[in-house]
């Protein structure tokens, strides 16, 4: 098992409980496909550098998680079919 950090970053017009929702669902997706979630952390509402998708801010949430490649990969796809999750990134931590 390797540690991951994942950083994504929800639309800002999102109402508290639909933005807690999406924060669980990546939870869930991560702890489905035999991953532990470490930590999450919420950073709130932040300027982003560009517009992406008109939006010029964006709620950035961090998750610091152990698994494997598939809990990666079933992350990755739930941040492409999610219309709440502007950009989503994954890196390895190296220990």
């Amino acid at each position: 098992m390797r540690k991951y950090e994942t950083v994504y970053i929800l639309r800002p017009d999102l109402d508290e409980a639909t933005a807690e929702a999406i924060v669980a669902k990546v939870n869930d997706t991560i702890t489905a496909n035999a991953g532990t979630v470490e930590q999450t952390d919420k950073w709130g509402l932040k300027k982003l550098a560009y517009a992406i998708n008109d939006y010029r801010e964006g709620s950035y949430v961090v998750v610091n998680f152990t698994g494997d490649n598939t809990a990666v990969k079933a992350l990755d796809y739930v941040a492409k079919v999610s219309d709440a999750i502007l950009r989503c990134m994954t890196i390895r931590i190296d220990e």
